[in-house]
């Protein structure tokens, strides 16, 4: 993906996209966009005023939006819980690029972005009406601070912390002093992941056990060889929480495989699989649980570690491309594009 400033040039373009996004909007039964709002005026006065972005795939218009710190008078009257926001306007992917997580990956851009330009949170109000919305905003830990009626209807008011670094974490293999937060886990990602394939990555069968004791037990189980199969795996692995310091908060869930010698893990499962706890996310946790990981795995004496991830997940890619993964190839498993990485354990 690209970004870059919206111009005039790209205006006929953006009308064409919005307009199509409208229809399909009301094909829906979604009616947020009409032909009042928005419209052509909007976004001219928007790239006048130089708040207005485009994002291009393949130099092709994914998405735009606007970013800025005006807001409509009703914003004032929220109580927000954090300072210095700036507010996302008129965010919206083309009907050509919908389904694909192309939103997920712009949304992660502008909080980068707006990261890197010192705002401590992001804000915005978000259609009730409008499930697909709804639910972007939930998995991505936008938290709801209030509501306005307008003309189309009741829009939420919702913000994000935008935290500019994670706080020091370390890894501890799974154990009972962090059942009560493991259970907090569990319930954050059911509901925040309930729609994803990829819920409980590093934590296969934390779903269906009834209790978080029962899980660890599985998990001490799958740290032997002679043990695994009873856990229901081939290869032993050892699982850890990645634990904040300052609070013994679980941030997160981070598996690894002793080996691969296995057709799906030497293919696209690797070493391991990771996830973050839906309300630490964008903070940083997931790059340092790789990092901290790979340290493990040079313990262990895996000198080079496969670390998997789909090809349209950025955030991991990044994550992966920051602990020194290098890109050995691209595959298709079930219709879904999978890139490899290997990562150096050893200098």
């Amino acid at each position: 993906m690209n970004y870059r400033l919206a111009t005039i040039e790209d205006l006929t373009e953006i009308c064409n996209m919005i307009e199509a996004a409208k229809q399909l909007m009301s094909e829906q039964g979604i009616e947020q966009w009409d032909d009042v709002y928005p419209v052509y005026k909007d976004f001219e006065e928007d790239i006048k005023k130089e708040t207005m972005y485009v994002a291009l795939k393949d130099g092709q218009l994914a998405a735009i939006y606007v970013i800025s710190e005006e807001c409509d008078d009703e914003y004032l009257k929220c109580k927000w819980e954090n300072k210095k926001p700036c507010i996302i306007h008129r965010f919206c992917v083309s009907p050509s690029f919908q389904n694909n997580g192309i939103g997920k990956t712009v949304l992660n851009h502008i909080e980068a972005q707006l990261t890197e330009a010192g705002y401590d949170s992001v804000r915005l109000d978000v259609f009730t009406q409008n499930p697909y919305a709804l639910r972007l905003y939930e998995k991505n830990g936008y938290v709801k601070r209030g509501f306005v009626d307008w003309r189309k209807g009741r829009f939420l008011l919702i913000e994000k912390k935008l935290d500019k670094s994670a706080d020091s974490i370390f890894l501890t293999e799974a154990n009972e002093n962090y059942t009560d937060e493991l259970q907090k886990f569990k319930e954050e990602v059911l509901q925040a992941d309930k729609d994803s394939d990829d819920q409980f990555a590093g934590c296969m069968g934390l779903r269906d056990c009834a209790t978080a004791k029962e899980w660890i037990d599985i998990c001490n189980l799958r740290k032997s060889a002679e043990t695994c199969e009873k856990a229901g795996t081939k290869v032993p692995s050892t699982t850890y929480f990645a634990i904040r310091e300052s609070d013994h908060g679980l941030v997160g869930v981070i598996d690894l495989r002793h080996h691969i010698n296995h057709p799906v893990l030497e293919s696209w499962g690797g070493h391991c699989g990771y996830s973050v706890r839906p309300s630490e996310r964008g903070k940083g946790y997931g790059a340092e649980m790789l990092r901290l990981n790979v340290i493990n795995a040079g313990k262990l004496g895996i000198e080079k570690m496969l670390v998997v991830c789909d090809e349209d997940n950025v955030a991991s890619e990044k994550m992966i491309l920051a602990n020194g993964g290098q890109l050995e190839n691209t595959i298709e498993v079930d219709g879904c594009r999978m890139k490899r990485f290997w990562i150096n354990t050893v200098d």
